[in-house]
């Protein structure tokens, strides 16, 4: 159901039939669809990611750049049309683009229109997020976004309690990552410590680049090294560049001793999911959801704890 990244500034027509025939085979499937991002960015990549994962079947990525739709605004009438025509009951935006207002509008007499929120309160500082998710509540106070979907347990039931409207939790999946057939080559001689993540607050990869860095023999790996040059520890700190294909980072993912993943807010964390998937130990906090899934399952009478 993936389109390949598009660098012009609309959908060529061969990449828009290709779309509209994914659509049909969705239909065939079920009566739901799931529209989610193309993975521009570290969010919308997240977001992709954790759509496939949560809707494998149903999901139909659109192209987009970042926020903005790279759908002309015909390829975009026509692709409404045929979700309307093909009557699906319910629809799903997992991850609310800029556009996706306007298609709300057209789809919720139609169709019973949901959407998944991929964030967390703690990002909700900054104004355009805010703006962002008041899109979303308002649309839903007015019925037509019939329930709201969130990643966060503790944030479903604050909004539904203050906002009133119909909110859940989605559970994530563990995901299926096969083996790794070859790791990247390291010196065996050395820890290697990844630290994965966009440099943004609520990642807290200073701290974590720096304690990391306490450990004698360490060597710390990172999208970018260029925010830690004044740590003045070039040498110990291997940059492997942002936005790699997903195939290429799980590989430097599973190659390491240890990840460290101590945001102060998450989603998903997906990186604490992958790695543990890998058999990697991957330290987070312990208020992750999925972290205390896994907690459960270790406790269980079934573990022998």
């Amino acid at each position: 159901m993936l389109l390949k990244r598009l660098n012009k500034k609309h959908t060529p027509s061969a990449n828009f039939h290709e779309l509209l025939a994914d659509l049909e085979q969705i239909r065939k499937y079920g009566d739901r669809l799931v529209l989610y991002g193309q993975s521009t960015g570290p969010n919308w990549l997240g977001i992709n990611i954790a759509t496939t994962l949560l809707f494998p079947k149903d999901s139909l990525e659109i192209p987009q750049n970042f926020s903005s739709c790279m759908l002309s605004s015909n390829q975009q009438k026509a692709l409404l049309n045929r979700i309307i025509v093909l009557d699906f009951d319910t629809v799903i935006f997992s991850g609310f683009a800029d556009y996706g207002v306007s298609w709300v509008q057209q789809l919720k007499d139609r169709s019973k229109v949901e959407v998944v929120y991929h964030g967390t309160f703690a990002e909700l500082y900054h104004p355009k997020n805010q703006q962002r998710f008041s899109e979303i509540t308002e649309l839903a106070k007015k019925g037509d976004i019939k329930k709201v979907g969130f990643i966060k347990k503790d944030m479903a039931e604050t909004i539904e309690s203050i906002l009133g409207f119909d909110c859940y939790c989605l559970d994530m999946p563990r995901p299926d990552i096969k083996p790794l057939e070859s790791k990247i080559k390291l010196d065996p001689n050395f820890i290697h410590i990844g630290v994965f993540g966009g440099d943004t607050f609520n990642k807290n990869l200073h701290n974590q680049v720096a304690h990391a860095l306490l450990i004698k023999k360490s060597i710390v790996h990172v999208a970018d090294k260029r925010p830690f040059g004044y740590l003045g520890q070039d040498r110990r700190l291997v940059e492997h560049g942002k936005n790699l294909p997903r195939g290429k980072f799980l590989k430097v993912l599973g190659s390491m001793d240890l990840n460290l993943y101590c945001s102060y807010s998450e989603s998903w964390g997906l990186v604490v999911v992958e790695s543990e998937a890998m058999g990697v130990p991957c330290l987070g906090p312990i208020d992750f959801d999925y972290i205390g899934a896994i907690e459960k399952i270790v406790r269980s009478p079934k573990a022998g704890h």
